[in-house]
């Protein structure tokens, strides 16, 4: 039988009891204003976009938990939102990797999107939609990477999920629009445009336009032959007051209606506005080289002639390329051979590795037969890859070997077939310069798409309207004439193709794998940046023939520039221009490509290339050019 308590001592347990509580309670209550509690409370603030206070909350529970994860990550992200995105690098770098979701992995790409690295920002919300396919935020930014990349065709898959996730609609519509205009999709620009439109008919592509989805639409319907619907889009926006770029349009419009009054009319109030944009492409339909051989006659031939023709050739254009009548050793693994025969008008690669075979066929080629062409084709599985092996021809003979870019002893056995393009948009990124519309060329559609390659309406714009223009009698021709553009105009205009556009490239402007790229050199010479925009690519090249191969013929251009000097020592910046322009001290009237210009290998390519980096040497190389020292392969800069 149990002794009974008695009351007074009850009391004083009781008592006792109820203070220790108190006391464990406010411990409790400090601590988790710090802790978990300060979280949570930091994490319902995030949400509120109360980035300031998040952060600040998740400061305070490091400061008693340097090392708790959750409020790692409460304060990478809000770091993150408040635009300090090297700490949040910093912070999501001490955390594991594996725990990162959607929004931690798009705000890293986010992170390395400011700072111009595209290619980690893209892994990084790649890395996102896998989390959460359905993340806004990240579909918008890779909308907007795939428009201003020319990434067609993810960018316009994620623009699609974007209109479908809601308060999202209308830019998603809006970014889908710009992805299928930019690609040569007018038709289904124009739908989306459309219903962008329709959801918010205040929608803007510019923030500073009110009127640049109308714009833009009127564009679509113009490309897509719609010319009277495209004006009823304009009148909306002229009504509204005067607008140089919408009259512009309407131009084009009336041309292609055959309205050549109402055109003139339009024009006039258009102003400058062709004359302040020499290089825009004329909003109409394409219509293909073998339209414009029809008047000009004498010159498609030659264009014809040109690599600019050859640089692509579709499956069934490749019977004249000459193939080995042998297997091919592969030039790093004497276990793998490959033998290239046609079937049926195809290109079939079999690629055996000891004792297993894989095949390709291929789909079409990029480059000219009589410098280095490279295949790019389909296996068995249906998957795109760069061939292994590449055509080359050069003074030294012709064969086929490694194509550039490859492994030489690639990871899996079927990749000695040839690198895989995982992505839809990597084969696309070379059609763009390899072709006249690279939507048409992979599609099969519409008339450009029978161009050999580069077509005329690949730099000169679609030729719709022009042919309306010339019908009409119009003193505008309603065609884009790059000569009428100023230098740094067209030294861009050709550079979208002939510019760097590797993932990586070396530092030093003196690297010889610059050669390659002389639109991304050029602007590096003095010769252009101290001639107020006068050098440009049609200084010495004919882009309707391929480039002269006589130094004599560059060194006419050198001349006609660096006349001699009459400018006297100390004379100010107009002595200076004059010292420039300078004759050469060493030999002033020949010798100036072989050492300003000079020819460099590319070993993996198999061909060289002009260097167009245009520089002074050292002095022992202006020797070694004028035969006093033996010369050297490059000529080094001062």
């Amino acid at each position: 039988m149990s002794t009974p308590v008695p009351r007074l001592q009850t009391r004083r347990w009781l008592l006792l009891g109820l203070g220790f509580l108190a006391a464990a309670g406010g411990v409790l209550w400090c601590w988790s204003s710090l802790a978990p509690g300060s979280v949570a409370t930091g994490v319902a603030a995030y949400r509120r976009a109360e980035w300031a206070a998040a952060s600040t909350l998740a400061q305070k529970r490091l400061a008693q938990a340097g090392d708790d994860p959750e409020a790692l990550r409460l304060l990478a992200r809000a770091s993150a939102r408040l635009g300090r995105h090297p700490v949040a690098q910093a912070l999501y770098a001490r955390l594991d990797r594996r725990a990162l979701d959607a929004e931690d992995h798009f705000l890293l790409g986010l992170g390395w999107s400011r700072a111009g690295r595209y290619d980690a920002a893209v892994g990084a919300w790649r890395s996102a939609l896998a989390a959460d396919p359905n993340h806004a935020e990240t579909l918008h930014e890779m909308a907007r990477y795939g428009m201003l990349k020319a990434h067609p065709l993810e960018g316009a898959q994620a623009a699609e999920r974007l209109a479908r996730q809601p308060g999202w609609e209308t830019r998603g519509y809006l970014l889908l629009g710009m992805i299928r205009a930019a690609d040569h999709d007018p038709v289904g620009a124009t739908a989306a445009l459309q219903r962008a439109l329709s959801l918010n008919p205040s929608a803007r592509l510019v923030d500073a336009e009110p009127f640049s989805t109308r714009k833009l639409l009127a564009r679509t319907l113009l490309q897509s032959g719609h010319p009277a619907e495209a004006r009823d889009v304009l009148r909306t926006v002229l009504d509204a007051g005067p607008d140089e770029e919408a009259a512009w349009l309407l131009s084009r419009a009336w041309l292609l209606e055959g309205k050549e009054v109402e055109a003139r009319a339009a024009l006039t109030r258009a102003r400058s506005y062709r004359l302040d944009h020499p290089l825009e492409p004329e909003p109409a339909p394409y219509v293909g080289e073998a339209r414009c051989a029809a008047c000009h006659r004498q010159l498609v031939p030659v264009v014809l002639a040109s690599r600019h023709a050859r640089t692509y050739r579709p499956g069934p254009r490749l019977a004249e390329l000459p193939l080995p009548d042998h297997a091919l050793a592969d030039s790093d693994d004497p276990q793998v051979s490959h033998t290239l025969r046609r079937v049926d008008g195809r290109l079939h690669l079999e690629t055996r590795v000891q004792d297993r075979v894989f095949r390709a066929v291929a789909d079409y080629a990029l480059g000219s037969s009589d410098r280095y062409l490279s295949l790019v084709g389909r296996d068995d599985l249906g998957q795109v890859r760069v061939l292994r092996v590449s055509y080359y021809c050069n003074p030294d003979g012709a064969g086929w070997g490694r194509t550039k870019g490859q492994a030489a002893h690639p990871g899996q056995p079927d990749d000695y077939l040839g690198k895989r393009l995982l992505r839809p948009d990597e084969a696309n990124e070379c059609l763009i310069c390899h072709t006249t519309v690279a939507r048409s060329a992979r599609e099969g559609t519409g008339p450009e798409s029978a161009d050999h390659a580069i077509g005329c309406e690949g730099c000169h714009g679609p030729g719709s309207v022009h042919l309306a223009a010339v019908s009409a009698r119009s003193p505008d021709l309603a065609i884009v004439n790059p000569r009428h553009a100023p230098g740094a105009a067209l030294n861009q205009f050709c550079g979208h193709c002939h510019s760097q556009h590797l993932l990586e490239m070396p530092s030093s402007r003196t690297d010889p794998a610059w050669t390659r790229f002389p639109g991304s050199t050029l602007p590096w010479s003095r010769c252009y940046t101290e001639s107020g925009g006068a050098v440009s690519c049609l200084t010495c090249h004919d882009p309707h023939r391929n480039a002269e191969t006589s130094p004599g013929v560059y060194e006419e251009k050198c001349l006609a520039c660096h006349a001699a000097s009459t400018a006297e020592p100390d004379q100010g910046p107009a002595a200076e221009s004059e010292a420039f322009r300078s004759s050469c001290p060493v030999n002033a009237t020949r010798g100036c490509i072989p050492c300003h210009m000079p020819k460099l290998a590319s070993p993996t390519l198999h061909t060289s290339f002009t260097d167009h980096y245009i520089r002074v040497p050292r002095r022992e190389a202006a020797q070694a050019r004028a035969g006093t020292v033996p010369p050297r392969t490059r000529p080094p800069e001062r």
